[in-house]
């Protein structure tokens, strides 16, 4: 009787402890049963909790800094959840949370390389987002030295190589300082096969480069790697100092200094001691300009700032002008001496015919008739056909090398073409056509020359924080 009791009441607290733990749990917070389902990787508690609460997910996203359900998917490796919530919430693999971090950054510092690549196969785009101290994941894994990751992101996202932390630091700049120089070297391969040697120049806050950070730290296969890739051997950091000033003041073993300092002054580096006077922006402001100078640098504004249409409109016309000052090669104004010699020279016998049918059939008829209209022709005809291409191979976009090789065997072809109708030898038409080359190229010389000092100047205005 007594165990029939106890075993009533056993039954009854038993009931009353389950009421009550179903109560605790219905009474969580639809976002903190979502939190733990996002920890456990349950996509069924998920939709099943976003049946109950349809705006939970907005309500989240709204918030401004916190640890989304995709936050805490992607620390845990739980893949297949955290690309539920992004396809449901794109919005949520960019928001940072309280840490700064992006769930891709999470993933990154717990190691979960498998959710890495599931998100970045649904957007690579996360590639360019930034967490603490303006970190890109790129940043992050150059930092560590993943090799593998490393070459992947670049592969996935090649812009990521451009972006900056907030100290200006490039995923170069955060290799050499952290030693990694494999990584280093792996950076600089990349930017070499992608032509951008550019960003081995960028300096961080302090105005150091790669190079600097490299000869700081006594690495001799990084110095030889950034002088092979066309560095800039004399930029001044902060203190007004190169990397061969830095090499002097660094505490160094006598032979590796030695050895650096060999490498550096083959390739033309010098101490900022001996750098020549740089013009500054304020002197390239206050310097009174010509008038030929003022039309290059408003022309230079123009094709800058030129749309597509016009750009393709003066394509057109010049492709045009090239077409027919070159057809004027072939058919020249009033044609060419040809025929039987008989009929030329009737009144001469057989062996003079042909002699001086030699010197007449195939040359222009104008330049026996009207010889002075004809000179002036030629080097009109000529100039409107150089600078026609000229041109053309201005305006084409970052004018490709692919074009160069055609417009050589062009120029040949027009000047054998204009010989074959001559009288042969140096005759005032090639002394005009040599001469009117000659001022053209000038010209775009000097136009070359002013275009790089303008870009100096925009380049100079933009990095040089003293200004």
């Amino acid at each position: 009787m007594i165990l029939n009791k106890l075993e009533c009441q056993l039954n009854n607290f038993e009931e009353q402890f389950n009421l009550v733990n179903f109560w605790s749990i219905f009474l969580i917070r639809t976002d903190q049963r979502l939190n733990m389902a996002a920890e456990q990787g349950d996509i069924i508690a998920l939709y099943s909790i976003i049946r109950e609460d349809p705006y939970l997910l907005e309500r989240i996203e709204n918030a401004s800094f916190i640890d989304t359900p995709l936050h805490i998917s992607a620390s845990k490796g739980h893949t297949q959840f955290a690309l539920e919530i992004m396809w449901l919430k794109p919005s949520l693999a960019k928001k940072p949370n309280q840490d700064g971090f992006s769930p891709l950054h999470l993933a990154l510092q717990n190691e979960q390389f498998q959710t890495v690549r599931g998100l970045l196969d649904a957007d690579r785009n996360l590639l360019s987002v930034k967490g603490r101290a303006g970190q890109t994941p790129l940043h992050y894994v150059a930092e560590r030295g993943n090799l593998d990751l490393l070459t992947e992101f670049l592969r996935a996202y090649p812009k990521s190589i451009q972006d900056l932390t907030i100290y200006k630091e490039t995923a170069l700049h955060v290799a050499a300082k952290k030693d990694m120089w494999e990584a280093f070297g792996v950076l600089c391969g990349w930017l070499q096969l992608t032509g951008q040697n550019a960003i081995l120049n960028c300096t961080d806050d302090e105005g150091n480069s790669v190079l600097h950070i490299a000869t700081s730290k006594n690495q001799i296969e990084a110095v030889k790697l950034l002088i092979g890739g066309k560095v800039d051997l004399n930029i001044k950091n902060m203190n007004g100092n190169t990397a061969l000033d830095v090499l002097y003041e660094s505490q160094t073993q006598m032979m590796i200094r030695s050895k650096i300092r060999k490498i550096l002054c083959r390739a033309g580096a010098l101490r900022s001691s001996s750098i020549p006077h740089t013009t500054t922006v304020a002197d390239n402001l206050s310097k009174k300009r010509t008038g030929l100078e003022i039309w290059a640098l408003s022309r230079y504004r123009e094709k800058l700032i030129m749309s597509d249409q016009n750009r393709n409109a003066i394509l057109v016309v010049a492709v045009l002008i090239a077409t027919a000052t070159y057809q004027a090669v072939l058919s020249p104004p009033g044609g060419v001496w040809q025929g039987d010699p008989t009929l030329l020279f009737p009144n001469t016998d057989s062996q003079s015919r042909y002699i001086n049918a030699g010197a007449f059939v195939g040359r222009p008829v104008m330049f026996d008739l009207l010889p002075l209209v004809w000179y002036l022709f030629s080097v009109l005809n000529t100039a409107a056909f150089i600078l026609s291409i000229g041109i053309i191979y201005n305006l084409l976009p970052r004018r490709p090398l692919i074009v160069l090789p055609l417009v050589i065997p062009l120029f040949l072809c027009y000047g054998i073409s204009w010989y074959a109708v001559q009288t042969g030898g140096i005759n005032l038409f090639i002394v005009g056509v040599v001469i009117v080359a000659i001022l053209i190229l000038l010209f775009r010389g000097f136009i070359a020359w002013f275009q790089k000092a303008w870009r100096d100047l925009v380049k100079l205005m933009a990095h040089n924080p003293k200004i």
